[in-house]
């Protein structure tokens, strides 16, 4: 081999494993089932296009965890006769269809229960099933609306509650009326939210005396209230898998690295998928990405309008993705105008986009202490109108998961899952990387490979 090849091996290997992007998604149904083999499905999803008939005939993953004495909600798991650990039946299924008016959905049923361990001990599983047009198509400069004033813009980005128009985004609720409030599920199957009941951020809200602790997931339940619903606050770095492995379940405020900067805590969950990833579907069903764009780089304050929302480099396609700074994912529905361009901020959180503006994206925000009496979440939730205190429990081992009837292959699975019983789902195909060629994710080496094999051949002696 000749040193010019010595030489520039190391470049083409660098090629050869980079994640090429090829297209944005757009409204087809290959598209849609692309997406929906991002998630963590449980169920006989076929090619993705068959729902689950029912959230109780649905097929499951079971979820462990040791050393928590006090299991979740009675009805929702089961505490082993060991007394120490925990299991619950995580449910998941997003699949895709086309309607008679030729448009396609994409449907997600979940119970909202987590794949990993909780510090709460109040989650219950819910039924939490909706259908959406997917990836609806947006033309850039048609706004929802345009934002020249501060209260539009805080009454478009800080209520939990938000307005926006169900019919024409072909939303139909089929399951219990608090996804109503939900605004996205992650490809593990909990809810996102990103304010509270006094329109505030809830992980670096404004006021004192505001929010109840979160996990070190920056999830937690709403106060233990009736409904006992489990959600992120955040993007959690729980997303992946693999974030809580050798890590002890806790509040946030217990574990010194979350509790010194959860911006920084949030974004170690990425560092194994430095591009853009998907992390779920929001409730106006356009993709959810991870806080990483195509090239490795945080998603920075230009790119993006008032909901999180970003467009491909064309402006074909309109999707959201994770920040540093609230409202984190899809602060509302757009597409919006940029109104940071005009200086105008959304005024719901201590770590907002002002704070990343002028010192290249390394926010102030990241630098909170979350026990601080100004800022902390050490403080009463206002996630809804209880005043129960939270009765979690620390010191929950990381989970594992033991059961069959989960989706296989999924990226994103848990890595101690063991499968079986090809009649519960299991025998389906489901590839984040190579699900037929289809989504944004389309790597190309086989191209680089005959491209590379035709120059360098000639040099080898």
């Amino acid at each position: 081999m000749n040193l010019s090849l010595t030489f520039l091996l190391p470049f083409i290997i660098l090629l050869l494993t980079a994640n090429i992007v090829t297209r944005a998604y757009d409204q087809s149904l290959n598209d849609c089932k692309a997406v929906a083999a991002q998630f963590n499905n449980t169920c006989s999803h076929g090619d993705y296009d068959t729902p689950s008939a029912s959230m109780d005939g649905m097929g499951y993953e079971t979820v462990t965890c040791e050393n928590k004495r006090r299991c979740i909600d009675k009805n929702s798991s089961t505490l082993l006769a060991d007394g120490t650990t925990c299991t619950w039946k995580r449910k998941l299924c997003v699949t895709c269809s086309v309607g008679s008016n030729g448009v396609t959905k994409i449907r997600v049923q979940t119970n909202n229960l987590p794949n990993h361990c909780v510090n709460s001990i109040t989650i219950k599983a819910k039924n939490f099933d909706y259908e959406v047009n997917f990836n609806s198509k947006q033309s850039y400069g048609e706004w929802v609306q345009t934002i020249s004033m501060q209260n539009q813009l805080n009454n478009a980005v800080c209520p939990i509650r938000k307005n926006f128009d169900r019919a024409s985004l072909g939303l139909v609720e089929h399951g219990d009326g608090e996804s109503e409030n939900v605004m996205g599920i992650t490809i593990n199957g909990v809810a996102f939210q990103f304010a509270n009941q006094i329109r505030e951020d809830p992980v670096y809200p404004i006021t004192e005396a505001n929010e109840q602790p979160l996990d070190i997931c920056l999830g937690h339940n709403q106060l233990n209230s009736v409904s006992g619903m489990y959600h992120y606050h955040d993007i959690s770095p729980c997303i992946n898998p693999n974030f809580l492995d050798g890590k002890t379940m806790s509040e946030c405020i217990n574990n010194p690295v979350c509790n010194k900067s959860i911006v920084e805590w949030k974004i170690l969950g990425y560092e194994d998928w430095k591009y853009k990833k998907v992390i779920g579907i929001a409730k106006d069903g356009h993709v959810l990405y991870g806080p990483f764009d195509d090239s490795g780089q945080l998603w920075q304050t230009d790119n993006v309008d008032i909901c999180n929302g970003a467009w491909s480099e064309n402006n074909d396609d309109y999707f959201y993705v994770g920040t540093q700074w609230h409202p984190y994912s899809a602060g509302c529905f757009g597409p919006y105008n940029f109104p940071q361009n005009n200086g105008l901020y959304a005024q719901c959180s201590t770590n907002g986009m002002d704070q990343y503006i002028n010192n290249n994206s390394e926010g102030g925000g990241g630098e909170t202490t979350l026990s601080s009496s100004t800022g902390g979440m050490n403080q009463k939730s206002s996630d809804d109108n209880s005043n129960i205190d939270d009765n979690s429990e620390g010191g929950v081992s990381e989970t594992t998961l033991s059961s069959s009837n989960i989706d296989d292959n999924s990226e994103g699975g848990v890595s101690e899952t063991t499968l079986s019983s090809p009649t519960n789902g299991m025998d389906q195909k489901s590839s984040d990387d190579n699900f037929e060629g289809r989504g944004s994710e389309t790597t190309l080496p086989s191209l680089l490979w005959t491209i590379t094999l035709l120059w360098v051949m000639p040099t080898i002696e």
